[in-house]
Parts: structure tokens; C-alpha cells; sequence
């Protein structure tokens, strides 16, 4: 099982990778590596991303893109998950024998919300990554401090910061602890290091913090007289939901096995760290409760909510506690069910993600495109959720009504006056209007008539384009 569970993890994964089909957040990421590193910056600097993903995704896609189309920067975070894989077969090996590492790659790959984002167009996988590795290095370090090590450390602590906010929080709150850690156990020797590598990190990330900031206060809204306690409760639940299954589309089933699940091994992790007197399972899993305090904190000040995923570039120290607690399992009955029940909600949760990924609507949508419209043709869209289609037809116009947020990567013209619309009355080009299912272009009637042309369901969105034809003068 050590031989293989990697091997293991990157077919199932890789399943994810031989479509191009793309949900909202994924188009944002396919849309923004075509522009220009400037233009990146820009863009992420108005939204809530740093630009560090996407300058790595574009180097893939500049490389693979001609080749291999969106596949490869699918491709680019399963990769990203097998190293991960590989970090837990040899690095978790090095600090906790064969069967934990067999353990932490059995459930980091049955894990639903690791089924969710293995496969992801999203910086999530990478910065899964760079945070293992990181806190993997802090372990070593403090058992084997070399200079290679602290080299290693500080880069992975720098792309780890710059993958997320959130995992630039979770960072931070890891650098506390382990200073702690050094100060309780009087290791005194360590500081140097540490303080060369904490502030180091900090001053590289000033820039992109001054962004942050800016980008906090552009939000401020506060709760604006709502039930704090209960949107918070509300936002939880929907964090839990991504961590044991997926927000987007839950698999109620699984949820339930995996919270359970969840609290089980959890507890015989516990007992395991009390009977070795060893907390260092506990103290990354610190470092995510303290992250998600932070983040109810932005909330309440903010007023924006927050998902689960937002907190998986720490998941390997959930999976180190999992892999714990089932060497503290004896019981080999025991071991079998949890085992079964893992393996169970795997299977439908796979089966769940592998349904979207396969999902013929896409082809719907693109073989509508080719056959009905024509080069001078126009698709208008009313906003930018059905404006992330553009992605699948770089080849045809789009238009947007009213506003384009600065925050979007996606190429359209800005309709805002009805005579920009001049050139389709002579019936020279036809306009098309895609949007949400139950939508209509009501805005535009007394110049516009309409008839369906088509309806579509999509990943998770069921979509209608209409026909437009000038009314008559």
C-alpha cells in the first residue's frame, strides 16, 4: 500500500483531467492566464487572490495550452496533489513510521474535499502543497536544523503565503506555534533561523499585504443589522459541508459518514498524542481552528462569508490526525469498518465529481456555437456567471450588458446604450442572449423579439440562449 496509493491517487485524479469541462471559478482561472502578467496583477489585485497561481498556471498554459487545451491546467494541480502524495510517503515515513504514512495516503485520497480539489483549475492543490511542506520543515528543523533546511523552509513558507490569504494566515499562525514551541523546549539555538526566515517572508509579502488591506477595506460592511450568531452558524455548516463533501453539490450520505468519521478518529488521535506524549498532530490542527477564528473575525467585519476550501492548504495536519488515531485503533473489526465506511462515502462522492466532470453540456453548448453562429454574430450575456461561456469560444464576440466588473477576466464589449446595437437591425448579424434558466431579455423589448433557441444544463447551471430579431421599425 505504500508502493502504491501515489500511483493510486494520480489515476483517480487523473480521471479529472481528461475533460475540458470548466465550472464558474475554473473559467476565472482559464480566462485570467491569458492576459498579461500585468493585467493579472491587476485583475487579482481588485478580487481577493494574489497573482502567484495564476504566473504559474500561465507559464503551463503557454507551454501545454496549444497541446493540450484546459486539460493541462487540470493537469497542473494533480500534479501538484501528487507531490503532496509523495511529501506523505516519505516525509510523514520519516517522522512517523510506514504505517501512518500508509494511513495519511489512504485518507488524503477517500477524503471527499481532497476528491474536489485534486482536479481543480484553482491555487488550492498548490498551496496544499507548499503548506505540507512547510510544516513538514518546521518538524525537521527542529530535530535536525541544517542551512539547506532553512533555505527550503524559507521558499516554501514564501510560496505558501503567496498561494491564499487564508494560507497566509494559517502561516502565520504555524510561525507562532513553533516559536512557542522553541521557547517552551528551550531550543534556543533555532531563533536565529526563525527570526531570519519570519521576517524575511514578511518583508517580501508587504507588498501584496498593502493589497490585502485595500482589498479588506473595499469590503467592509459589517453584518449591516443581521443575526451575526446565526450567519456565522450558517456559513460553519457550509464550511463543514465542503470539508465532508462538496458545497456545490452535496452527497448528504456522505457528509453524515464522513462528520462521523470525522469524530472518531479525531478522538483516537487524541489518545494516541496523550499515550506518546506527542502533540505535534494536535498542534497543526491548532493552527487551523485558530485560522478559522480569524476568518469569522474578517466576516463579521467584512461581511463576506467563507467556504471550506479556503482552509485546505492545512488539511494534511487533519490527515496526519486521521492517520494517528487509526494506529491507535487496535482493533482490527474496527480498523475494517472505518475502512469500509471511508471507502463507501469515497465511492459516491467520486462518483458524484466524476458526473460533473463528464457533464455533456459543455459539448451541448459548444456544438450550438459552431452550428448557429455565424462571424459577425453577437452573444450577449447579463452578467459575468454566464458570461464565463465566453472561455469555450475564444473565437466569437461577447458582450455584456451594463458592466463589466474590474474584477473579471473575461474579454466582452460593455453594452450600455441601445444604439450600440445599431449594427444587428439590418439583420446583417444575430444577436444571441445567454443567461440563467427563467431569465428573459425584458430590457430589450420594443426592439427585440425573442425565441428560445436553446436550453442547457451545465455542471451546476441550467442555462437558456434566446434568438434576438429587430422589432419592426
Amino acid at each position: 500500500m505504500w508502493v502504491l496509493l501515489p500511483l493510486a491517487g494520480l489515476v483517480l485524479w487523473g480521471g479529472y483531467g481528461i475533460t475540458e469541462n470548466l465550472w464558474y471559478d475554473e473559467a476565472y482561472s482559464a480566462a485570467l492566464v491569458t492576459h498579461t502578467p500585468w493585467e493579472i496583477v491587476r485583475i487579482t489585485a481588485s478580487d481577493v487572490h494574489s497573482p502567484f497561481y495564476y504566473f504559474l498556471l500561465q507559464i503551463v498554459w503557454r507551454i501545454f495550452g496549444p497541446i493540450m487545451g484546459f486539460r493541462c491546467l487540470k493537469w497542473f494541480s494533480i500534479l501538484a496533489m501528487t507531490g503532496y502524495m509523495l511529501l506523505g510517503k516519505y516525509y510523514v515515513k520519516k517522522f512517523f513510521g510506514e504505517k501512518v504514512s500508509v494511513w495519511f495516503l489512504f485518507f488524503s485520497i477517500v477524503m471527499p474535499i481532497m476528491l474536489v480539489q485534486s482536479g481543480t483549475v484553482r491555487m488550492y492543490a498548490m498551496a496544499l502543497f507548499f503548506m505540507t511542506l512547510s510544516e513538514l520543515l518546521m518538524l525537521d528543523l527542529y530535530r535536525e536544523p541544517s542551512r539547506k533546511k532553512w533555505l527550503l523552509f524559507f521558499a516554501a513558507s514564501v510560496c505558501s503565503v503567496y498561494s491564499h490569504t487564508y494560507a497566509m494566515l494559517q502561516m502565520f499562525f504555524l510561525y507562532l506555534i513553533f516559536l512557542a514551541v522553541i521557547l517552551y523546549k528551550k531550543r534556543y539555538e533555532l531563533l536565529k533561523g526563525f527570526f531570519i526566515c519570519g521576517v524575511g517572508v514578511s518583508v517580501l509579502y508587504l507588498p501584496w499585504l498593502f493589497v490585502v488591506f485595500l482589498q479588506l477595506k473595499q469590503r467592509t460592511g459589517g453584518m449591516a443589522g443581521a443575526d451575526a450568531g446565526q450567519m456565522i452558524a450558517a456559513t460553519m455548516w457550509d464550511c463543514f459541508t465542503e470539508w465532508f463533501t462538496a458545497l456545490e453539490k452535496p452527497v448528504w450520505p456522505v457528509f453524515y459518514g464522513e462528520a462521523a468519521l470525522f469524530l472518531f478518529l479525531c478522538w483516537k488521535g487524541a489518545g494516541w498524542m496523550r499515550k506518546r506524549r506527542n502533540c505535534i498532530p494536535g498542534l497543526g490542527v491548532l493552527a487551523i481552528a485558530l485560522t478559522i477564528a480569524a476568518s469569522l473575525a474578517v466576516y463579521l467585519f467584512t461581511g463576506q462569508g467563507f467556504f471550506g476550501r479556503v482552509f485546505f492548504p492545512g488539511f494534511a495536519s487533519v490527515m496526519l490526525l486521521y492517520a494517528v488515531g487509526m494506529e491507535q485503533l487496535r482493533s482490527r473489526i474496527g480498523k475494517g469498518l472505518v475502512i469500509a465506511a471511508a471507502l463507501v462515502c469515497f465511492v459516491l462522492q467520486y462518483r458524484s465529481e466524476l458526473e460533473l466532470e463528464y457533464d455533456p453540456g459543455l459539448q451541448t453548448w459548444k456544438d450550438f456555437v459552431e452550428e448557429n453562429v455565424q462571424e459577425n454574430d453577437m452573444i450577449m450575456a447579463p452578467n459575468v456567471h454566464t458570461l464565463y461561456l465566453s472561455v469555450f469560444c475564444p473565437d466569437t464576440d461577447f458582450m455584456i450588458y451594463m458592466y463589466l466588473p474590474g474584477n473579471s477576466p473575461f474579454r466582452a464589449q460593455v453594452f450600455s446604450d441601445f444604439p450600440q446595437l445599431d449594427r444587428f437591425a439590418g439583420r446583417q448579424a444575430t444577436l444571441w442572449y445567454v443567461c440563467a434558466e427563467g431569465e428573459t431579455p425584458d430590457f430589450l423589448e420594443g426592439r427585440f423579439t425573442w425565441e428560445e433557441a436553446l436550453n442547457f444544463h451545465y455542471m451546476y447551471q441550467d442555462f437558456t440562449v434566446f434568438q434576438l430579431s429587430p422589432s419592426a421599425l
